[in-house]
Order: C-alpha cells, then sequence, then structure tokens
C-alpha cells in the first residue's frame, strides 16, 4: 500500500501525493511568502533545522532539572533569568540566562535569522524577483525585530509586554552569545492565520477577534536555536518562558504553527508534543467527513502546509 498525503487549502483539495514525497517548505516565518506554483518542488524549511542536518547525539543533551522549567513555566516569571544546566559526562555546569532581546543583541540575532529565513543561496541571482527579495529582506527583518522588542526596552519593568522576543544566552569566559530566540505575542486565536510581521495596535486585534468569534490568547512564533547548539533541551527552555509569560498575560491558551511535513517537520511536532501541545483539529464543515487525524488538520496559509498546535494554560 503507498500512503498518500493530501495537500490542500481551505477550500479544496489541489492534489494527492505519496508520503515519501510530500512537499516540504523550507520557510516557516512571517518573513517570507512561498511560491504559490506547485508545478515545482518548494525548497525546503525547517523550524529549527535546514534540510540535511541533524541534533548532535543523546550525549551532548543536558539534564534540565524540572524545577528550572517550573520556573519558567510560572506566571510569576520576571526576566533576565539566570540558571544553570548539567551536563553528561562534565562536572561543570552550564550558566545559561534568558531575557528580553536588547539593542546589543540586533546584529547577533539577524545574522541567525538571515542564515536560517533567508532567501536561498539556490536562487539566481541575476534574477530581478530573486535580487529584489534578496534586497528587501533584510531590512524588513531587521525593522520589525526593532518594532517588537521596542516595547520591553523601553519598559523599566521586569515582566514583559507584547510583544516580546526572549533570548537564551550562554555565558562563556568573558561573555555571553545568545544561542537562540523566540516570539511571544497576543494575537486573535484564528488558527488559519499566520500573526502579522509587525506588532499591531490592541484595538485592530480586538476587532478582529470579535468578527472571527474567538479570543486573543498567546502565539509563539519564529523559535530558533543556532545550529551550533541544537539538540540540547534549549528549545524547551524557551517554549517553559512563552508559558509563562502567556500565563502572566492571562491566557487560557497557547497557540503556534509548525511545518506539517513528516519529515522536515518530525523533531518540532515531537516537542511540541511532548510538552503537551495538541494538533488543533479542521472545524471546517465541508471537511466533515474525514479522519480526524494529523494530516485532515494540514493547513495551507500563505502558501505554506502548516499544523496548528495549541496548549491550555
Amino acid at each position: 500500500v503507498l500512503p498518500l498525503t493530501i495537500i490542500g487549502n481551505n477550500k479544496g483539495v489541489l492534489a494527492l501525493a505519496p508520503m515519501h514525497s510530500i512537499i516540504r517548505t523550507r520557510r516557516i516565518s512571517n518573513h517570507h511568502q512561498a511560491p504559490k506554483s506547485f508545478n515545482r518542488q518548494l525548497p525546503v524549511c525547517n523550524l529549527f533545522f535546514r534540510a540535511g542536518t541533524v541534533p548532535p547525539n543523546s550525549s551532548e543533551r543536558r539534564q534540565i532539572d524540572p524545577a528550572v522549567l517550573g520556573q519558567l513555566e510560572s506566571p510569576t516569571l520576571r526576566l533576565p533569568y539566570e540558571f544553570s544546566i548539567s551536563r553528561d559526562g562534565e562536572e561543570q555546569d552550564e550558566k545559561l540566562v534568558i531575557r528580553h532581546m536588547e539593542l546589543e543583541d540586533l546584529d547577533e540575532v539577524l545574522k541567525m535569522c538571515l542564515e536560517e529565513f533567508g532567501p536561498a543561496a539556490e536562487k539566481n541571482p541575476e534574477s530581478l524577483p530573486d535580487w529584489l527579495d534578496k534586497l528587501y529582506f533584510e531590512p524588513s527583518i531587521r525593522f520589525a525585530l526593532q518594532a517588537k522588542m521596542r516595547e520591553n526596552i523601553t519598559s523599566n519593568e521586569n515582566m514583559s509586554k507584547d510583544p516580546a522576543i526572549l533570548v537564551l544566552c550562554r555565558q562563556l569566559d568573558t561573555s555571553k552569545v545568545v544561542v537562540g530566540l523566540v516570539e511571544i505575542s497576543l494575537q486573535p486565536a484564528d488558527a488559519n492565520k499566520n500573526p502579522p510581521k509587525f506588532p499591531q495596535p490592541s484595538a485592530i486585534k480586538n476587532l478582529y477577534s470579535k468578527f472571527k468569534g474567538v479570543e486573543i490568547e498567546g502565539w509563539v512564533t519564529n523559535l530558533l536555536i543556532d545550529p551550533a547548539y541544537r539538540g540540547r533541551g534549549y528549545s524547551k527552555l524557551l517554549m517553559a518562558a512563552t508559558e509563562g509569560i502567556a500565563r502572566s498575560w492571562n491566557c487560557n491558551y497557547i497557540f503556534l504553527h509548525a511545518d506539517a511535513s513528516v519529515r522536515s517537520g518530525r523533531v518540532s511536532q515531537s516537542l511540541y508534543e511532548s510538552m503537551g501541545y495538541e494538533v488543533v483539529a479542521d472545524s471546517d464543515p465541508d471537511y466533515a467527513w474525514m479522519p480526524k487525524n494529523t494530516f485532515s488538520s494540514v493547513r495551507m496559509i500563505d502558501g505554506v502546509a502548516l499544523l496548528c498546535f495549541r496548549k491550555p494554560l
């Protein structure tokens, strides 16, 4: 039996494809829209890992104290939050800190975003659309990062304000290096829509939520770990911190989108499921006859095949 995957959108089924050749997408951020044409394979996109990369082996994994995760998930979380985790086979603990992104982090974070989400290297530099894409991408990412971190830079409080960009820093001998980041914001709980690239006023979000008949909840976007530090549990630490912030905002749920591919999205899907997230089923009545499973819940959003995950807080 050759398993098939339905590739489509909320309006109808577009194609049937063998599971082993399921369309994989290269980008899951708000910063790039995948090609709309299905006549050629889309570039590979991963939430944590580029194509062909795998997490370090288990010997590199850290032992994370459950008490640390509990403090990060607490609504009383205050940033910056400094802590240590042990490494298998080593006596010295690793010193880490989770804090709000600052202006001094901008160049380092921008480099990470460009390497992970930037225009593909295989694009033709002589092509005008590809050249314009590359020319526009970096300034747009820089401006979006500056806009999102503005609220927490100007605040003298250690409580997080909407929206918030968190960075995970690793203490080296004489300095700290950013090894990961994640964004958390308040958004209408619409599983069929990506959060906007730039912050929006609360009035607009409230108006949209009333129009759609949904609540305002916490949304996680752009979870990213430096390739040199993947597979060490850092993503779980950042996710725990977003949950703590969402609780401090009195959210009932926290939402996110993830790569729907069984190949490139396997790691991220496993992470969310291990932390208690569940796939939001597609409630479209036109597809009520379909079995309620992961593949019937795939959503085509901005030309990208995604799953929506949700966790009660």
